[in-house]
């Protein structure tokens, strides 16, 4: 499975809803994308566009698990901000310091497609709003 990489057009192509019905079809690509996470230590998360699949999910790892997140919405994000340095597996070699919400909370299915509730803080709250960003065409080199 290839990562597009920047100038890549469709990385700039927002993410669709995923339904239940298409659950089945994209278990391939979380498993693909689970491999991709697991054999590279320096990779933090990774979300389907970024694999070609212009459906809203991504893969994130947390406390020595890998957590997937399908339809992502930030339902509240403080007002309080952090800078942090920030790089995109799909543009090598850049870096950005990039000012976001410390804290977030986000509504999301899991892979079972049960509805959750995760509180991120500083750089997993900057890490979900980059695969968000990732998922509405937005790009770290497009601010």
């Amino acid at each position: 499975m290839n990562i597009l990489l920047y100038p890549n057009k469709n990385l700039n192509k927002k993410s669709k809803l995923i339904k239940y019905f298409f659950l089945k079809k994209i278990f391939f690509y979380i498993y693909e994308i689970r491999n991709i996470l697991l054999l590279n230590e320096n990779y933090l998360a990774l979300s389907g566009i970024q694999i070609g699949l212009k459906k809203r999910f991504f893969l994130m790892k947390y406390k020595k698990k890998i957590l997937t997140f399908i339809n992502p919405v930030i339902l509240w994000s403080s007002k309080k901000k952090e800078k942090f340095i920030e790089s995109c597996i799909s543009i090598p070699n850049f870096s950005v310091i990039k000012e976001r919400s410390k804290y977030i909370i986000i509504k999301y299915k899991n892979e079972e497609f049960y509805e959750r509730i995760f509180f991120a803080r500083n750089i997993f709250s900057s890490c979900i709003q980059h695969e968000i960003d990732h998922m509405n065409g937005i790009l770290i080199n497009n601010y």
